[in-house]
């Protein structure tokens, strides 16, 4: 029996990626394993769903995998709406995630 995990990446223009990175992994880390750097970020959600977040100078990209379509739907729902509230009020974001096997 194959096994194969879902997959999909966003990239989006940010002010400040570094720090919502930072923000993102300190917020989870209460609850999930999670790593973090100057360069990438990792939150584990636990039975095969991980974030990579990747910081560059103004974007911010991310990349998830997962066991099945309908988790990777609802991480990127909880990863959405997480970044929508640790962002600045006046800083508009476009996050579109486009999925592959």
């Amino acid at each position: 029996m194959s096994h194969s995990n879902f997959h999909s990446t966003t990239t989006f223009a940010l002010n400040d990626p570094t720090r919502l990175v930072r923000r993102l992994c300190k917020h989870w880390a209460h609850k999930l394993i999670t790593e973090y750097n100057e360069t990438e970020g990792k939150v584990d959600f636990g039975n095969g769903k991980v974030a990579l977040f990747y910081p560059q100078e103004k974007s911010l990209t991310i990349k998830l995998t997962t066991p099945t379509e309908s988790e990777l739907e609802t991480i990127q729902s909880v990863i959405d709406r997480h970044i929508e509230r640790m962002i600045p009020e006046d800083e508009k974001i476009d996050i579109q995630w486009q999925s592959s096997l």
